[in-house]
């Protein structure tokens, strides 16, 4: 569940991949997502008990996925971001909208985000408590999670900082 993201209209330019023109398809040549938002950045940002961090990744046959977990003090995942870097934009906006237009229970909210990529959207629940952002941006999607948001406060502060970190590295 993570958003891709690239540089561009079209994907990030700095080449590498199989997919078309300057497009990256193994998010590893992005680098390290762990290096690019470290457990300081999502504790000043997001304010939770993070305490650690794991970066992992998975490539298949027509897109490649990153990950890096932050563990909670108590042994719990407290954030995760995620990055999917398709072989062409529309395969990247594909993968976005089912995330999109996926029927959420009750007690969840979706709202659009602007600024962010090419499109995003937030989905947030107060039980159980997640924050989730989404961004589609060329042939990358990138997905930030909050398993502990800020009572009585929104995470759209957090994930859209965050989100951004991200996007400035590519």
């Amino acid at each position: 569940m993570l958003a891709v993201v690239g540089v561009g209209a079209v994907g990030c330019s700095s080449g590498g991949g199989g997919g078309g023109a300057g497009e990256i398809t193994i998010c590893a040549e992005l680098g390290n997502l762990c290096a690019q938002v470290s457990v300081a950045r999502v504790v000043n940002t997001c304010g939770t008990s993070t305490a650690s961090m794991n970066y992992s990744s998975a490539f298949g046959v027509s897109d490649s996925l990153d990950n890096c977990s932050y563990g909670g003090s108590a042994g719990m995942m407290s954030f995760n971001i995620h990055r999917a870097c398709e072989a062409s934009a529309s395969d990247g906006r594909a993968y976005y909208e089912v995330e999109h237009t996926t029927a959420l229970p009750f007690e969840f909210v979706r709202e659009e985000v602007g600024g962010l990529g090419d499109s995003a959207f937030m989905r947030t629940s107060t039980d159980p408590a997640l924050a989730a952002l989404y961004v589609l941006r060329g042939n990358l999607v990138v997905s930030l999670e909050d398993y502990e948001p800020p009572a009585g406060t929104s995470a759209k502060p957090c994930l859209t900082t965050l989100a951004g970190y991200v996007l400035a590295a590519m």
